[in-house]
């Protein structure tokens, strides 16, 4: 279809495919405006019923006039082949919106509101949905929320006035009695068991959208659809209150009425069920609508080379730091702040979602040791600045250019700063400013954890200490470094007695370092010490709470002890931490598997796919992103996009890279292809690269145990 055109409408590409139709964006000739096309797919194209159903859809969409629902243009046909366009939405669907803890209260709370707005004004026409679901509400660029996908809408029109535009008797493509439809996990009780449905099992749907929403869990849990449509029809839901302390106990209350088996228990409209949402969200916004309160976004890169990335992410980092010591200053957490700027959203619109009442942003502009840095904060409400300042210094400012930008942050929101906020404002810091420059362009090499970037992002971490020995810092990633390599390339002890003595080192200078210990911890793990180990991960969480290091490197090490279920949950929490990273929540998947949570790991493969697919549009040529990105692709079911994904990552990692190899090894292993798996392997431990007890515990290798090949390779590993 890519090229044809259908009356005056241009084919351009695919969209999405349904049970029934196809969905392609178009090009209206006419008005020279995208469109997308619905088109009945041609095996359907002579069945009578699928027909009226078709036509059915188009009917109960234009029936519809409001904000949070797709609008119809026109229904056509062309040559034989009958199809209707509508609005484009551009955007991400809840699903893919929703973090894996859920979403914040404020934005879950608006797309209820949305939602239960949109269902309200479909029944009042008569039309149920009978398919809500995550994948079918976007979320678009500006924030909106769209009901998509009537395809399975009824019309019962039996209880409306006389007026009513969409007609009056018996819907002509209405389901029988006994026949089942809907999407597995997402049918109320009536629906599972082919009962006649009515705007109620739209009541459960939503009960259901908006429990995930929250949790990121489905409340019926089950290993697979099947399972939770049997635990929706016997078991009662999950607490929301368990799972979410933080919420409003009356959302929880709402949402199990709406997941009442008997529909009758139900509420008694979409309406009732907008008008308790608008209570709560009013309730929630007087509780935490803070008048103190601020989100950091990461400040822009200006500098001629846009080679200051890292220093920029370091300044937003630092300011978000000092600023969350102020008492009474809420700060929102940085990674609902970056997931929100992702979307291209207004600053006023992030702070609203943020439910902030102000927006720090900047920019740097840096040469040799000159920098240039810029800031302002930003009213949500009004949209004017409260402050904004440019700042032109050298390097050895750095730090009281921060401090000075925290100081007018809190000053302008507080009014007046206390004895107390600028004793929180005075750090001691014994850092000199070029060795925290080097210590944050090592961290950005490191951060992707590239084995041939080691040596260079030690280097890095070396002159930082050369600069200023005493930079705890910089003293526990160059532990890091060797730690890694010591794991990956044939457990040199030279290796592992350096990270030793580097993690010593880092915790002598700094006891309350959360990386130093976390590094003193990846160090024990590597040398068979796990119990000490152990005790050094604990502390560095209890320091740095927020610490997506600490959390990261203590999943791997309990990975290769092969405990899944604590893996799984420091995964987890890592991947609430660091709003970019995708290794964490693809790490998440099988121990969450194996944990018997395969609800929670498939949210997390799409996580993974989703932050993968941001970072590959900013930075093409990451082949780590890439391969990690194809092997959730293939968790996921889509093998066409995975092999091009694996395809790509070969292409861009350098040859002696080890963990690629393995990695898309384990790829190749999970699609069937052992040739090219043993292939990745094989030159994995050529390069000396791999450790056995990682190996053993990943379950990606399943399929060639007991392979002759695959276990004398094993043999050659230490």
């Amino acid at each position: 279809m890519i090229g044809s055109t259908l009356a005056h409408y241009r084919i351009l590409s695919p969209l999405g495919t349904g049970g029934m139709g196809e969905v392609f964006l178009a090009r209206d000739l006419r008005l020279e405006r995208d469109v997308a096309l619905k088109l009945i797919r041609e095996e359907f194209a002579a069945d009578g019923d699928r027909l009226v159903r078709f036509e059915r859809e188009a009917r109960a969409i234009a029936a519809l006039n409001h904000p949070s629902i797709v609008t119809i243009y026109a229904i056509e046909e062309d040559s034989g082949r009958r199809f209707f366009t509508m609005e484009l939405v551009e955007g991400r669907t809840l699903r893919d919106v929703t973090p894996p803890a859920g979403l914040p209260a404020p934005e879950l709370l608006r797309v209820g509101v949305a939602l239960a707005d949109a269902l309200a004004a479909a029944h009042a026409r008569g039309v149920v949905h009978r398919d809500l679901k995550p994948a079918n509400v976007m979320i678009t660029h500006e924030g909106r929320v769209k009901v998509l996908d009537f395809g399975l809408a009824k019309l019962d029109v039996s209880g409306l006035p006389t007026a009513t535009s969409v007609g009056r008797g018996a819907d002509p493509g209405a389901t029988g009695q006994g026949v089942v439809l809907g999407t597995a996990s997402y049918m109320a009780p009536e629906q599972l068991k082919g009962q006649p449905v009515d705007a109620r099992a739209d009541l459960f749907a939503l009960g259901l959208v908006l429990f995930e929403a929250a949790s990121g869990r489905h409340p019926f849990p089950g290993e697979d659809a099947w399972a939770r449509n049997a635990a929706v029809l016997t078991q009662a839901p999950l607490a929301l209150e368990r799972l979410r302390p933080d919420l409003p106990l009356a959302l929880g209350r709402l949402l199990l009425r709406c997941l009442e088996r008997d529909p009758a228990a139900r509420p008694p409209g979409a309406a009732a069920v907008r008008a308790e949402l608008e209570g709560i969200a009013g309730q929630v916004g007087a509780a935490t609508g803070r008048e103190h309160s601020v989100a950091v976004l990461s400040f822009a890169d200006l500098s001629a080379a846009q080679d200051q990335g890292y220093f920029c992410e370091g300044i937003a980092e630092e300011l978000l730091a000092v600023l969350a010591r102020i008492e009474g200053l809420h700060v929102a957490s940085r990674t609902s702040a970056v997931h929100l700027h992702h979307q291209r959203l207004d600053i006023r619109d992030i702070g609203r979602q943020l439910n902030v009442n102000a927006v720090l942003e900047g920019s740097v502009r840096k040469a040799g040791e000159r920098l240039r840095i810029t800031a302002q904060l930003i009213d949500v409400a009004s949209g004017y600045h409260l402050w904004s300042e440019r700042f032109d210094r050298t390097l050895d400012d750095i730090f009281a250019i921060q401090d000075e930008i925290a100081a007018r942050t809190a000053e302008a929101l507080r009014g007046v700063l206390t004895a107390q906020d600028e004793a929180a404002l005075r750090r001691e810091r014994r850092e000199d400013p070029r060795a925290y420059d080097y210590y944050l362009r090592g961290r950005k090499l490191l951060d992707q954890l590239w084995i041939t970037r080691f040596e260079v992002a030690r280097e890095m971490f070396r002159k930082a200490i050369e600069i200023d020995p005493q930079f705890a810092r910089g003293w526990a990633n160059i532990s890091l470094t060797h730690a890694y390599e010591y794991a990956w390339f044939g457990r040199r002890p030279e290796h592992l007695e350096a990270a030793h003595a580097a993690a010593r080192r880092a915790v002598e200078l700094d006891p309350d370092l959360a990386e130093g210990r976390a590094a003193a911890g990846f160090a024990l793990a590597f040398g068979d010490r796990f119990e000490e180990a152990k005790g050094h991960f604990e502390r560095a969480l209890e320091i740095g709470p927020a610490s997506w290091e600490a959390h990261f490197l203590y999943g791997r090490a309990c990975w290769a002890q092969g405990n899944m279920s604590r893996a799984a949950e420091l995964f987890a929490r890592a991947t609430e931490i660091a709003p970019d990273d995708y290794q964490a929540p693809a790490l998440a998947v099988q121990p969450l598997l194996e944990s018997g949570q395969p609800e929670r790991a498939e949210r997390f493969a799409r996580v993974t796919v989703e932050r993968v697919r941001l970072r590959v549009e900013r930075h093409p040529d990451d082949g780590r992103a890439l391969y990690m990105g194809a092997i959730a692709l293939q968790r996921l079911g889509e093998l066409e996009r995975a092999v091009e994904w694996a395809r790509r990552a070969a292409e861009t990692a350098p040859p002696e890279d080890i963990s690629t190899h393995y990695n898309l090894g384990c790829f190749y292993a999970r699609i069937g292809d052992r040739d090219r798996a043993l292939e990745g392997l094989e030159r994995c431990v050529s390069l000396a690269g791999g450790f056995r007890e990682w190996i053993a515990h990943d379950r990606d290798w399943d399929s060639l145990r007991g392979d002759p090949r695959f276990e004398e390779l094993l043999t050659r590993l230490p």
